[in-house]
């Protein structure tokens, strides 16, 4: 059950990603989904495996739907955001919404997982969760800028 509903919300979220108007660079949306990538499933390896913090279950399904959500759910919905962040930085309510819907969005998929029992929080806090988002929200947009900068001097951007 775990990992067909993992399924169809990473399709969910693959067609709304597809089907948005880009204000990133593909370049840039490679850069930041790898870069994402990379850094989410660094945090869950040291969060599941040398700290224990969170308990993984043992079926097979649920490995697969909790890798699903690692490795495609959490960075192609911050990757999103920091899409959609490029037109909503200009308007307090844009981006206000936008940043309620992506914690709400990173916050169905970590309960649904939760409830399903494909992993359970052993010494972790909800809240602890939301700040490993905020911070890597905020280092993939700071590298974008960085990385936008390094485009715009090679003459890719103009």
């Amino acid at each position: 059950m775990s990992i067909t509903m993992m399924i169809t919300i990473i399709m969910f979220m693959l067609i709304a990603y597809f089907s948005t108007k880009k204000y990133l660079h593909i370049f840039e949306q490679c850069f930041l989904f790898f870069l994402l990538l990379v850094c989410y499933t660094s945090f869950l390896s040291i969060i599941t495996v040398n700290l224990e913090l969170w308990k993984l279950s043992e079926k097979s399904q649920h490995l697969i739907a909790f890798r699903l959500y690692g490795m495609l759910f959490v960075p192609i919905t911050l990757l999103w955001a920091i899409d959609l962040w490029q037109t909503a930085k200009r308007s307090f309510y844009s981006s206000a919404v936008l940043i309620i819907c992506l914690i709400a969005t990173l916050f169905l998929g970590d309960f649904l997982l939760r409830n399903d029992e494909v992993y359970q929080y052993r010494q972790w806090n909800q809240w602890m969760s939301l700040i490993v988002w905020v911070i890597t929200f905020l280092g993939a947009l700071f590298a974008q800028k960085l990385f936008r900068i390094l485009l715009r001097k090679e003459g890719i951007l103009s």
